[in-house]
């Protein structure tokens, strides 16, 4: 019987630690996942600049204010490191363009690289582990960007 216990114990460990967003139960890195993205923007978020760039949103699903500095997100060719005073309030989200113009500014964070059809979006905890990944989606008509649901992060809808 203890045996089945301790086996049940480790399946449980090893499966939650696969899925989305439990990581910070196992190395207490909070956790903080790309929730939504949006690519070819051509009119519902416009930037400080008045650009409407490419965005994503990242969200923290802990209790607790998430510092960023260490952080930072890859598309797989480019990484982009969060400037030092950048946090995200506990239960909240934060936007981040993708527009490539490198800077932070009014409050606004852009990174050095842009949103690609088919490319993968890396949210990179620090230490190098990856804490979340999303697919931007092929385009289709009318369709520039995905919501994901909170606990599987397969797309929800289509924005």
């Amino acid at each position: 019987m203890k045996r089945t216990a301790k086996m049940l114990t480790a399946a449980l460990l090893v499966l939650a630690l696969a899925l989305p967003g439990t990581a910070a139960a196992a190395d207490d890195t909070p956790a903080v996942r790309i929730s939504e993205m949006m690519y070819k923007n051509h009119a519902t978020l416009q930037d400080a600049d008045g650009d409407f760039s490419d965005w994503f949103e990242l969200e923290n699903t802990s209790n607790r204010v998430v510092r960023l500095k260490g952080w930072s997100v890859s598309d797989g060719k480019t990484v982009w490191d969060f400037p030092a005073d950048a946090t995200i309030p506990r239960g909240g989200v934060r936007v981040v363009f993708a527009s490539r113009k490198d800077k932070t500014a009014a409050g606004e964070s852009h990174t050095s690289f842009a949103l690609g059809e088919g490319e993968t979006l890396y949210l990179i905890a620090p230490g190098g582990t990856i804490a979340d990944r999303a697919g931007v989606p092929e385009h289709r008509r009318g369709v520039r960007g995905v919501l994901r649901e909170p606990q599987n992060g397969k797309p929800a809808r289509a924005l």
